[in-house]
């Protein structure tokens, strides 16, 4: 029957709590008082009786008032977590939240996604095929101030043009003179074999519409230019289109012979 109000003035049925317990005592004392006096034996424990029932009732009442109105509850807006109470060093108190206006559920878990592995699609290597060549021209002819030609349409390069080469060999013999001091003289016979200074060969690959050269080499130096002397040559055309090849030279015989590829080229 205590209340919770530490530090603070007392209410007024603690007042009268406090008068009624201390008239209680003085009974007690009075009775011990009456073994010297009799005669007031009975007159007090009259008085006593009547007194302490109604006293006891309203200590009943009054314990009644003096005891602490409960705690609030928590409202349904607090939020879950622990606090630390006023006077309370040390303790803490934890509270759960009300499900009045959410419903309780269990946190959503993700699902470990495991990564698909990758499909590794192995492409077959192509074998190459070989191309086919196909000789589309061949002439074995002797060259003295004169030419040859012929056209043809490219549409799969590279077209290969081959010449293989006969100049005009000078050979013979002369002598020479070697001196050796101012009087001994000697004479020695000697041989000689070279290509003709007048052997020469070029071949020419123009566009058959314009003219325009898209290719040229040769043997040796025809007029306006200069080869070197190696017989045999193969001349590479990497222009499509309708071509005019022109075979000329002097004192030469020479062998030529085209090749171009299947594909494409070759119906």
């Amino acid at each position: 029957m205590y209340s919770d109000r530490t530090g603070l003035a007392p209410e007024p049925g603690e007042i009268l709590l406090s008068s009624l317990l201390g008239k209680i005592m003085l009974s007690a004392s009075i009775r011990g008082y009456n073994v010297k006096y009799p005669y007031l034996q009975y007159t007090l424990m009259d008085i006593g009786f009547k007194t302490i029932f109604p006293v006891v009732i309203i200590l009943l009442v009054i314990a009644s008032a003096c005891v602490a109105p409960p705690k609030p509850a928590p409202s349904a807006n607090s939020s879950t977590g622990t606090s630390s109470q006023p006077g309370a060093k040390g303790s803490t108190v934890t509270t759960a939240p009300t499900p009045q206006y959410v419903t309780i559920e269990t946190p959503f878990v993700t699902p470990t996604r495991t990564p698909p592995m990758p499909e590794i699609t192995m492409t077959p290597t192509a074998t190459p095929v070989p191309d086919v060549w196909v000789e589309i021209y061949r002439i074995t002819h002797y060259y003295s101030y004169n030419s040859t030609a012929f056209s043809y349409d490219l549409k799969n390069p590279p077209m290969l043009i081959h010449f293989s080469l006969q100049p005009v060999n000078v050979t013979g013999k002369k002598i020479v003179v070697k001196h050796y001091g101012l009087d001994i003289e000697t004479t020695e016979e000697v041989s000689y074999n070279y290509y003709s200074p007048y052997s020469w060969f070029e071949v020419t690959v123009r566009d058959k519409t314009t003219g325009r050269i898209l290719a040229q080499d040769g043997f040796g130096s025809p007029p306006g230019n200069s080869y070197s002397q190696n017989v045999n040559k193969t001349l590479k055309v990497y222009n499509t289109g309708e071509l005019l090849v022109e075979l000329k030279g002097n004192s030469m015989t020479a062998t030529v012979d085209v090749n171009v590829k299947q594909d494409k080229n070759i119906a």
